[in-house]
């Protein structure tokens, strides 16, 4: 059979009208976590209507098993307001609507009486937007964001936090790196970091959550103190690759006006928007000087290029901007080739290559491809799954995911722990600070830029403590811990653990 039973929610056209009686149809009155979807920008997929009902229960899957939430209090659900595939529309099993998808103001005001509903029974829900086309995806997130429920849209703000994430833990590699050849320039940087790591360690185990609110490591300090030095391109200008470049420009932003501040940095010597780092290229070329503006996505005005001509190949890009960092969020497979991948590596002693498309089909490069291309110098994070690639001298290029997984379950724990009111920007900022500082600084001087997969957990408990303290910083928790508890007290006892009751008594 086609469909045995609901393990989710529809919400069709049709219904219009009736979806505040319709959520009262879901059995359970306690929902922390629902992850919604209209199918429209499946990655890898495409439009799937209705038989995108599968994302949103993996990513719920995640929420339990990485970020300790109830299973019993998450919701998967499926927007269905047509779909534009006509093999689907026109599949006798389809169990959709078989009309193109509606727009304009008929789709907002959709999706304003699905919030609006989910608001008048779950009031506390968090709520993930998943695999929405753009420009709805971006005009979504602007409406939403602030509202009355907490929400996120995992494709934007989530891929930009661990690509955020990967870059700094890359730069933290490179440092580690350096520590670890013997240079006298970095020997006493590796003492005060070894020094740093250990007063760290302590703290976590000892400190009060008034400290911890103001805790960031040098280490940290240091490394972003790197990165308005790095070049970064981009190929792939959809809401993602715009997603990814806006987290890590507001980053360098900070950074920058932190120097401003403490005198370092003249004001003129850079853009405060920190988008002066980049150069995006779509299935156009550049994003340069020339492009039609009637042809631009919403988001990509800002990455417009006025001192490049428009619609220079990856290729060329690449030779004249000498990037430290290449992003790929193109969706097609092979754009990374040999050449471009060896004429980053000539300017760059250990160039960052992010094949960020999934399935690996679609993946820009393998990461055999980026090590042999760059003699084994990249640092190397993906998308999809990679293993590592082992040379004959007996050297190994150390492959690591950058996988929402590592951002999007600790959210979720932040936010149901202490009831946070809004998602912020600052909030995925501290998360990608604490992840890319989570790997052993003996194993990221060997080019590992992410924890084992195994460790999601704990991963998930130490993001969902950097945000809860941005939360309590910005009076935005309406549960904050209770005197008698540190704040990662009142996290870990709030996750929810798989425990079992023996179906045949012990033996006595």
């Amino acid at each position: 059979a086609m469909y045995r039973r609901t393990r989710g929610m529809w919400f069709s056209l049709v219904d219009r009208g009736h979806f505040d009686a319709m959520v009262h149809n879901w059995p359970e009155d306690d929902v922390d976590v629902i992850v919604v979807t209209d199918g429209s920008r499946v990655l890898g997929l495409g439009d799937l209507g209705v038989s995108s009902m599968p994302i949103p229960i993996g990513k719920l899957q995640l929420y339990v098993a990485a970020g300790g939430i109830d299973p019993k209090k998450t919701l998967p659900v499926v927007l269905d307001v047509g779909t534009n595939n006509i093999a689907l529309r026109t599949h006798p099993l389809y169990l959709g609507l078989r009309t193109p998808r509606v727009n304009g103001a008929a789709y907002d005001d959709f999706v304003l009486e699905f919030m609006h509903a989910v608001k008048g029974r779950w009031p506390h829900a968090l709520v993930q937007f998943e695999d929405f086309a753009n420009p709805h995806a971006a005009n979504l997130l602007e409406r939403f964001r602030m509202g009355s429920l907490p929400m996120f849209n995992d494709d934007i703000q989530s891929t930009g936090c661990v690509a955020l994430a990967a870059v700094l833990a890359a730069i933290r590699a490179r440092q580690a790196a350096c520590s670890a050849s013997g240079d006298e320039l970095c020997g006493e940087r590796d003492s005060r970091n070894r020094r740093e790591e250990i007063e760290s360690s302590d703290d976590d185990e000892h400190c009060e959550d008034e400290h911890e609110l103001n805790e960031m490591s040098e280490e940290m300090r240091r490394v972003l103190e790197e990165l308005p030095e790095e070049r970064i391109v981009c190929a792939g200008a959809g809401s993602a690759g715009i997603g990814v470049c806006d987290t890590i420009a507001r980053a360098i932003a900070h950074t920058q006006q932190s120097r401003q501040r403490n005198g370092k940095q003249n004001i003129k010597q850079s853009r405060s928007d920190g988008r002066a780092n980049f150069w995006l290229t779509d299935e156009r070329g550049l994003l340069g000087a020339g492009r039609d503006s009637n042809t631009l996505l919403l988001g990509q005005g800002p990455y417009v290029r006025s001192d490049m001509p428009h619609g220079l190949p990856l290729l060329e890009v690449v030779r004249r901007v000498k990037p430290t960092v290449l992003i790929g969020l193109a969706g097609v497979g092979g754009v990374f080739t040999d050449e471009i991948l060896r004429e980053m590596a000539k300017h760059v002693e250990r160039p960052v290559v992010m094949p960020l498309s999934n399935p690996s089909s679609k993946a820009e490069c393998s990461a055999q491809i980026a090590f042999e291309s760059t003699d084994g110098r990249a640092l190397f994070a993906s998308g999809s799954p990679f293993r590592d690639v082992h040379f004959a001298d007996g050297t190994t290029g150390r492959t690591s995911m950058c996988n929402n997984a590592y951002n999007f379950p600790g959210i979720g724990l932040a936010v149901t722990s202490c009831r946070i009111q809004h998602v912020t920007d600052a909030m995925f900022f501290a998360a990608a600070v604490r992840i890319a500082s989570l790997v052993p600084r003996q194993v990221a001087a060997h080019g590992r830029l992410f924890p084992p997969v195994s460790e999601l957990r704990k991963v998930s408990l130490e993001v969902a403590i950097s945000v809860s303290r941005v939360a309590l910083r910005d009076s935005l928790a309406r549960r904050p811990p209770p005197p008698s508890a540190t704040l990662r007290q009142h996290i870990e006892a709030s996750m929810w653990h798989p425990t079992y009751s023996p179906l045949v008594p012990a033996r006595r």
